[in-house]
């Protein structure tokens, strides 16, 4: 789906949540009913994805592609659905006018593999929020599906003088590289360490019911002080025990292989 129609689609769900219908505001029509189905009139869903568990406390944005600060944290809403790579070439991962799959789903050439724990959507990005507090910075990675605490890995780099500069690759086999990068964390639900080396005992901790990933840094390890600003990146992926999973090339993959 284009992204442009998922940030649509957020913005509409929003504003239908915010405003419900109000009976005095309605047509009447000769049987008495409300115009539209029963659901129109529901409250909204209990969607785990959207809780909010300390030490956060600020409501999620609900617009794709949007950021902001809200009660002392910084949170950035992406896109949905939007984690098979880049569409570059035909096939069933790919969507595209004048393609064989173009009813396609999803767009994008990787394919998840084809164990239950993946999926299809175990490195799908929903929220990412930040919260310093006195004694740590925490971070939130929200994820569309997570069925097993291990399955996904999650980079986050930080290029704390905002410099840029050369590009730095990213650690444990990600395959790709970010300007100008001073620290990176790198978590897979059970576990996770900072340039390298561990976190400590407890650091990381996976909901699998609310899909969400929560990683607990000591200002003794990662300390920004009072006013710094640093700048982000953050990426999401399939996780093998030790490293990021690598599709393999070919159409097929494996219970556990993404090609």
């Amino acid at each position: 789906m284009p992204h442009f129609l998922i940030g649509l689609l957020a913005g509409a769900v929003a504003l239908l949540a915010a405003a419900p219908a109000h009976a005095a505001s309605l047509p009447s029509v000769p049987s008495g009913e409300r115009p539209g189905p029963p659901l129109l009139y529901a409250p909204p869903a209990d969607a785990p994805e959207l809780s909010v568990q300390a030490p956060f406390s600020a409501a999620p944005l609900l617009v794709s592609g949007s950021e902001g600060y809200r009660s002392g944290e910084y949170l950035y809403q992406d896109y949905l659905f939007d984690d098979r790579g880049a569409d570059t070439s035909p096939g069933r991962g790919s969507r595209g006018e004048g393609r064989e799959d173009i009813a396609a789903s999803t767009a994008g050439d990787v394919l998840y593999p084809t164990a239950d724990r993946y999926a299809g959507n175990a490195a799908d990005l929903a929220e990412f929020r930040v919260k310093a507090l006195p004694d740590a910075l925490v971070y939130r990675i929200t994820l569309t599906t997570a069925k097993a605490p291990d399955t996904a890995v999650v980079g986050i780099g930080i290029d704390a003088d905002r410099s840029g500069g050369a590009p730095v690759p990213w650690p444990r086999g990600a395959g790709i590289t970010s300007p100008g990068l001073d620290h990176f964390i790198t978590a897979w639900g059970t576990g996770g360490e900072l340039d390298g080396v561990a976190l400590p005992a407890g650091a990381v901790q996976m909901d699998t019911t609310a899909n969400q990933m929560t990683i607990r840094v000591p200002r003794s390890r990662l300390n920004p002080g009072a006013r710094a600003v640093w700048r982000h990146v953050a990426g999401v992926g399939l996780w093998s025990g030790q490293a990021w999973r690598t599709p393999r090339p070919g159409d097929e993959p494996t219970a556990d292989q993404p090609a």
